[in-house]
């Protein structure tokens, strides 16, 4: 639901009545033009509006009235020059009004009834400038069931939603490296369609959203890139937990996330190195063949050493040069039915190993750092190296740095974070 600009409406949230001057306790009518239908005066619209409006804790500045604080009439009494102005009565205005500044043309439609706003377009028809803002003419046959069931419908609900948003480079301790997530605290869940908004929105490769759990020990945690929800996001997981820690004030030394698909979830923070360690459930690979098309799409002249699959495809190459000069067409990847997701990883110069991940299919043609492909990673590595404890980088664009451990079932992978932006979005 978009914002809308209340005061240039005359509306304020109190939960008395407006007093409005000149009002006649009667219903008055007049006829319109050739017009058989009978509608009421302005008056009898201000006490529609009030008798509606009371319930709602919502003040209006009717039609034909004038209240000091938010004065909106074209022939008002006390000013002469407002410029922002609706029907007030007299002969002059009365087969037209402007109407409120919010209704611009994009609007229209998201308060369609049964056609009812593409209809009262067409007939209304003409429009004019005022300010510098776009209001749109009505008929003034209109007025009455247009304030009665459109206009104060849609005000009264209008109130957004308003959610804190932040962003958060993880996997790094340096603003514009890493991978960036978004994080959507939330008291409980939105509708799917609206967080997948969200996270198209966003444009990042993941946001995280997360409620408090039922028994307030820990939360419910998930993950949407910009075109589908999964199953299991590492460098998002640890922006949440981030965030918890930072912006929410968590005294625990360990959060704990429950999801759909990867079950619990821990993160634990170590205080005197800022470092986080997430705890996940180990993703092993198995052998398999080279899927068709793959290494054509990868856009490379050398061939893997060896190919696993998990929930992804590993392909291990020779050296860390091999997995740098990978260049992939990413339609042409995202086009390959048998693969969702690849990693390519080798052993690194400077590190244990180093690795890439690619997922156009999810609307991330390469993600800069991947927490959950080192539940694939860690386990091979560790076997391959004789060793439980491995440093790894994943050389994307922006760069991100890695301490991992394999503990047979579970993974643990540790790193940094720093927030990049807070805020709020309105829905």
């Amino acid at each position: 639901m978009h914002h809308v600009e209340m005061n240039n409406i005359g509306i304020k949230t109190q939960p008395e009545t407006i007093a409005v001057s000149s009002v006649q306790p009667k219903l008055d009518s007049v006829k319109i033009g050739s017009s058989n239908s009978t509608v009421p005066k302005p008056m009898a619209m201000h006490k529609t509006i009030t008798h509606h409006a009371t319930s709602k804790n919502q003040e209006f500045a009717a039609p034909g009235t004038c209240k000091e604080l938010f004065c909106k009439g074209r022939h008002c009494a006390k000013c002469q020059k407002c410029r922002d102005w609706y029907y007030t009565g007299d002969a002059a205005s009365r087969q037209w009004i402007c109407n409120f500044r919010s209704w611009k043309d994009n609007d229209w439609m998201r308060y369609n009834d049964d056609n009812y706003w593409e209809r009262f377009k067409r007939r209304a028809g003409a429009t004019c400038t005022l300010g510098g803002s776009l209001y749109h003419r009505i008929p003034y046959d209109h007025i009455y069931y247009l304030n009665r069931r459109s206009i104060l419908s849609t005000i009264t609900n209008t109130s957004c939603k308003k959610i804190k948003i932040y962003q958060v480079d993880a996997f790094t301790d340096q603003l514009f490296g890493g991978n960036s997530a978004a994080v959507c605290p939330l008291d409980k869940w939105l509708p799917d369609s609206l967080m997948q908004q969200i996270a198209a929105e966003n444009n990042l490769a993941d946001t995280a959203f997360f409620v408090p759990n039922s028994n307030n020990d820990g939360y419910e945690l998930r993950w949407f890139t910009p075109q589908l929800e999964i199953d299991l996001c590492g460098h998002a997981t640890l922006a949440a937990a981030h965030i918890i820690f930072t912006e929410m004030s968590s005294m625990n030394e360990e959060i704990k996330f429950q999801t759909k698909k990867a079950g619990e979830l821990k993160v634990t923070r170590q205080k005197e190195n800022t470092l986080y360690t997430l705890n996940f459930p180990a993703r092993p690979v198995a052998k398999t063949d080279l899927p068709d098309g793959l290494l054509s799409a990868l856009r490379s002249n050398v061939t893997p050493i060896e190919v696993y699959k998990a929930r992804d495809h590993m392909l291990v190459y020779e050296s860390e040069a091999d997995v740098r000069q990978l260049s992939p067409d990413f339609m042409t990847l995202a086009n390959i039915d048998a693969v969702f997701s690849v990693i390519a990883t080798a052993p690194g110069d400077q590190v244990d190993f180093v690795s890439r991940f690619f997922a156009p299919s999810a609307g991330i043609p390469e993600d800069p750092v991947t927490g959950s492909a080192h539940c694939s990673l860690t386990p091979y590595w560790a076997k391959r190296l004789g060793k439980n404890q491995l440093h790894t980088y994943q050389i994307s664009a922006r760069k991100g740095e890695l301490w991992c451990e394999n503990q047979g079932d579970r993974v643990l992978v540790s790193g940094k974070a720093i927030t990049y932006l807070k805020g709020e979005i309105n829905v």
